[in-house]
Parts: C-alpha cells; sequence; structure tokens
C-alpha cells in the first residue's frame, strides 16, 4: 500500500516538472522568435505601404480621369489641363493668365449638376478657355485632396481662382512651396451666367496686374539685355582670370627652368673651379723642406683665415697667385699686397728673391672691373 503511494507521488512529481519544463521551453521560443515577428511585421507593413502608393494616380492621371469625366457627361468638355496644381499654375504665368480650380466630389450630388449643367455648357466651356487656365481635381485622389485641405474646403462643388504671386508679389499664399495667390472662392454655382458673371468680376478687379507687366515689354528687354550684359562680363572676367592665371603658371615654370638652368650653371662652374685648383696643385707640386734659401710667406685670405707656405726664393710671384687660386675662398681677380708698406706685386715674372718679400703677412685683396 505504501508502494503504490510512494509510486503516484514520483509520477506526479515527474509530470510537474515536464509540464514547467515545457512551459519554459515555449517562453524561450517565444523570445527567440519575437524580433523576427516584428522584422516580418514590418516588412509586411513596407510592402503593403509600397503597392498602396503604386496604386495611387499621379497628378496627371487625376487630371486625365477629370477630362474623361467631363468627355462622358456628353456635353461640352472644358479645357482641363493635365498637370499638377503647380504646373497648372506656372502654365498661367507663361500665358499670362489667371488659374480657375475646380475641386470635384463623387460623394455629392450637386457636382455631378454642376459639372453637366454649368462646367459643360458651351458659353462656360468657351469662356474658360478664353479667359482662363482651367485645371480640375478629384477630392478622392492625392492631388485634389491636397488642394481641398489648402482652401479648407467642406461644401463640393468647389470653384476658386488663383492668381501667380509674381503677378502681386507682395500677396502670395505658398502651395507646397509654390508662390500662389487666392482670389476669389466662388459660392453662386447654379447658372452658367453666374458662374461667368463672378469670374468677369475678378478679371476685372485683378486684369491691372497682369496688363501692368505685359505692358512692359521694352523694360523686360532691357532688363534681359542687362543680364545678358552682366553674364557676358562675368564671361569675360572668367577668361580674363584664368588668362592670368595661365601667364601666372607660365611665369612660374620659366623662373623654375631659369633657376635650375642657374643651379646647373653653378654647378658646372664650381666642377671646372675645382678641377682647375687641383691642376694648379698638381703643377705646385710639394710644398719644400726649410732651407736658407727658402721663405715662409703668411698669407690672409679673403674669408679671414691665414695660411703658411714655404716657397723657395727662385719661384716667381706668380707662384705665390698659383697657391691663392688653389683657395675656395679666392676671388677670380685679385691681387696680392703687403699692407706695411703698402705694396702690391702685380710683376708676376719677378721671383721671390728679386722682390725682397717682407717677413710679415700678405694680403689677397679682389680686385673689381672698372
Amino acid at each position: 500500500m505504501r508502494e503504490d503511494k510512494s509510486e503516484g507521488s514520483s509520477s506526479n512529481h515527474l509530470n510537474d516538472v515536464n509540464s514547467r519544463l515545457r512551459y519554459w521551453l515555449s517562453s524561450l521560443w517565444s523570445l527567440f522568435s519575437l524580433p523576427w515577428k516584428i522584422y516580418s511585421t514590418v516588412l509586411s507593413f513596407i510592402g503593403n505601404w509600397i503597392q498602396l502608393r503604386r496604386m495611387l494616380p499621379t497628378p496627371e492621371q487625376e487630371s486625365i480621369g477629370m477630362k474623361n469625366f467631363f468627355s462622358k457627361l456628353g456635353t461640352c468638355t472644358p479645357p482641363v489641363f493635365i498637370g499638377s496644381f503647380e504646373q497648372a499654375l506656372a502654365y498661367s504665368k507663361s500665358q499670362y493668365k489667371f488659374l480657375f480650380v475646380y475641386l470635384h466630389s463623387d460623394l455629392h450630388e450637386g457636382c455631378l449638376s454642376f459639372c453637366r449643367n454649368v462646367l459643360g455648357a458651351q458659353l462656360t466651356s468657351e469662356f474658360l478657355g478664353n479667359n482662363f487656365v482651367f485645371w480640375a481635381g478629384n477630392v478622392a485622389y492625392p492631388e485634389g485632396s491636397r488642394i481641398s485641405r489648402v482652401l479648407d474646403a467642406f461644401s463640393y462643388p468647389h470653384v476658386s481662382i488663383w492668381s501667380h504671386s509674381s503677378f502681386a508679389p507682395d500677396q502670395a499664399q505658398t502651395i507646397s512651396g509654390y508662390p500662389a495667390y487666392l482670389l476669389k472662392q466662388i459660392h453662386d454655382l447654379d447658372t452658367s451666367e453666374a458662374l461667368i458673371s463672378h469670374s468677369f468680376q475678378v478679371i476685372g478687379s485683378y486684369s491691372s496686374w497682369i496688363t501692368a507687366i505685359t505692358s512692359r515689354p521694352s523694360t523686360c528687354e532691357h532688363a534681359r539685355n542687362i543680364i545678358e550684359e552682366q553674364d557676358h562680363a562675368y564671361e569675360d572676367s572668367l577668361a580674363a582670370d584664368q588668362e592670368r592665371q595661365n601667364n601666372l603658371l607660365i611665369q612660374e615654370k620659366q623662373k623654375e627652368e631659369i633657376k635650375k638652368q642657374n643651379q646647373l650653371a653653378e654647378a658646372e662652374q664650381q666642377r671646372t673651379q675645382e678641377a682647375s685648383r687641383s691642376k694648379i696643385e698638381q703643377l705646385l707640386g710639394a710644398e719644400p723642406d726649410p732651407a736658407p734659401d727658402v721663405v715662409t710667406v703668411p698669407i690672409r685670405f679673403l674669408d679671414g683665415s691665414v695660411q703658411k707656405r714655404r716657397f723657395l726664393l727662385t719661384d716667381r710671384i706668380q707662384t705665390l697667385y698659383d697657391f691663392c687660386m688653389t683657395k675656395e675662398s679666392t676671388p677670380k681677380n685679385f691681387v696680392i699686397v703687403s699692407p706695411y708698406p703698402r705694396k702690391a706685386f702685380v710683376d708676376k715674372h719677378l721671383t721671390l728673391g728679386e722682390t725682397e718679400i717682407p717677413c710679415g703677412l700678405l694680403i689677397v685683396e679682389e680686385v673689381f672691373d672698372d
């Protein structure tokens, strides 16, 4: 009996351990798989967003859709501009016209009647084509919805007339970074005559803006000429600067070449002088030993150094000059003199004995050409 109870207790304990183990394994798996689940969810969201963006029409496609919508009504089709609001506004500037904007909503029954009976009327279609650039947008799509938010439109059909800010530069309202000025929002849209009347009032009130610009072609031409002259002057200045820079580079190259040639010439001259000094040293021969017929002559050179050498009394003055020429500090043209009493030894054919060389210091002096 006791053995049965012991076996039952062990079995329950084992089941409890297995249950806890499965719980912890399941928790660990959920923890490790959480990043992958988040990653998969994010990828799915991005994919759906990209697919949704691809499904949305472009502004050009929206405009084409509005044009096809007017065509299907079986009435006169207004001259719908194909492109975005900003493109229509820029085109109105180039045409010196105001921009007529119509916002359409499929959820408002009055829009269909307005398009068929007012905008689709031949009189309205011709009037818009002659006096405005006509742009239409459906608020169910991005471009039309964006402009409706700008206008804070809450009722449809919605009609407004715009001007490029270049016609009224001090009264501009920014539309997605594009300068535009809202002239009027028209709410009386029951008949074609009422729409045309309100539009004429806008033209009458603001046409002076465009007239002031179009009536000054000579001023615009003069401004363009000034700009062209400034551009040419700037280009000429750049060309002159470039030419000066090129000349400076050429001069620098010439200076470098002259410097290089001078260095080569100096090096060659130095080699020649060294060779000449070496040759003269060989001709001088060895310094004679002290003897009654030998005299020691100290000579101070231009660098301040004093050097002594023994010479034979039978050596000529030229031998003194040859010895001086073996020193690097000796100039090309020089004369040997005795300071006290001052005497220049210029007759190089005389011997040292004949000239009675003094026992004192001799000096090397440079001779300059007159």
